[in-house]
């Protein structure tokens, strides 16, 4: 009873602050770069973090919800070791990662600033070659994505944006012997955002 009285409290709160905002955008356009900290351990090993480029619109739906959609790329470059226990050769290889997310977000204005958060999905395509052997893996996935953002207002039309987006979806190997690997994982990142009206 007392966690439903916490929502409650919680959701009133939210509405009151997200209809005080002042001056809203209706749309606007960002671009942001990322530091990308994938979530399987393999994945950390072989390629470390990576840097993602993402380009977005923002479009205020009714009231404080809104719809978020865009592009990201990620491109990153590791190491991968010898399976074998008797041969300790390291191979090159490159990942590849196109991302193309659809994202609910619920607003909260706070005059010159907002913070949003949102769900979605996300649609993703990659591509790993492993460059001194005839290996090369391509496959797409999707799953749901979760992101946390504020923004403040620079100028009239330019803002800054900080962001932490989450993604989740696996991919699984040709072998049928093989597990899936979680190739998700949480983005930090910054960039600029231009108010289009």
């Amino acid at each position: 009873m007392r966690a439903r009285r916490a929502a409650g409290a919680a959701a009133v709160l939210l509405a009151v602050l997200g209809g005080t905002a002042s001056a809203q955008e209706k749309l606007s356009v960002t671009l942001t770069a990322a530091g990308v900290f994938p979530r399987d351990g393999l994945v950390r090993r072989i390629y470390g973090t990576g840097l993602a480029a993402a380009a977005d619109v923002w479009l205020k739906l009714k009231g404080p919800l809104g719809l978020a959609a865009g592009f990201s790329r990620l491109a990153d470059t590791g190491a991968a070791a010898s399976f074998s226990a008797a041969d300790d050769e390291v191979f090159p290889v490159r990942f590849r990662r196109q991302t193309v997310p659809v994202v609910l977000f619920y607003r909260i204005g706070l005059g010159g600033a907002d913070l949003r958060a949102g769900a979605g999905l996300a649609v993703h395509g990659f591509r790993e070659a492993w460059q001194t052997v005839d290996l090369d893996y391509k496959g797409h996935g999707w799953g749901p994505r979760f992101l946390l953002a504020a923004r403040v207002r620079l100028f009239d039309r330019l803002s800054c944006l900080a962001s932490v987006v989450y993604d989740s979806f696996r991919a699984g190997a040709d072998s049928p012997n093989a597990g899936a690997v979680a190739l998700g994982g949480f983005q930090v990142g910054g960039g600029l955002s231009w108010r289009v009206y």
